[in-house]
């Protein structure tokens, strides 16, 4: 069943909010030590294999510098 237009809306402004994209992320990263812990049980309990790979999946990631949350362009600060 197709969402009306203003649920949309109403989905993709809580899907933008900082806090929930925080969390996700956080759910996403929670799986890392699992990750990590069946990967060194296939190399024989070697842990330093499992976080090469892992490290190197992160590393293919990005991150925003300088981003103020709540704000589409950093003001400058004010002087007193």
């Amino acid at each position: 069943m197709p969402l009306p237009g203003h649920e949309c809306w109403r989905l993709l402004l809580l899907l933008s909010s900082p806090g929930l994209r925080l969390q996700l992320g956080n759910l996403l990263a929670s799986g890392d030590a699992t990750l990590q812990a069946g990967l060194a049980a296939r190399w024989d309990g070697d842990y330093a294999y499992a976080l090469l790979v892992v490290a190197a999946l992160a590393g293919f990631g990005y991150e925003k510098k300088d981003v103020r949350f709540g704000k589409e362009e950093a003001e400058e600060p004010h002087s007193a």
